[in-house]
């Protein structure tokens, strides 16, 4: 197991045992977040859908405001919150920022009609 790994399992068992106390601790809930951010994008995720990079924004947005967020990511606050809220899709510039890239691809749809094949005309 990997170095990376093994810290961020044991600062999982650390806050569910301070959560068990009532107690909290904002470092080690971002150093968890930043470290399930890690692990994603290590490829434990290969394959993400546009909600999953939300869910990795909300992630990235613990303890932090809107604005502070959008300044490291170089976009604008009402952007960001769009994305957020599902109201539009991540652009190229947002997941460059986040060390992703948007690929698009195509899947036979075996509930759909068939292709046909015919011979060519001769």
């Amino acid at each position: 197991m990997s170095k990376i790994i093994d810290q961020f399992l044991s600062d999982v068992v650390t806050a569910a045992g301070l959560l068990s106390c009532g107690k909290k601790c904002k470092a080690l809930a971002t150093r968890i977040g930043e470290g399930a951010f890690s692990l994603r994008l290590r490829g434990l995720a290969a394959q993400m859908n546009a909600d999953e990079v939300r869910e990795l924004l909300q992630a990235k947005l613990e303890g932090r405001t809107h604005d502070a967020l959008a300044a490291d990511l170089g976009v604008t606050q009402g952007y960001l919150s769009k994305v957020l809220a599902g109201d539009c899709n991540p652009g190229e510039k947002l997941l460059r920022q986040m060390g992703l890239r948007k690929v698009v691809c195509y899947e036979p749809d075996n509930v759909g009609a068939k292709l046909e094949t015919t011979a060519a005309p001769k």
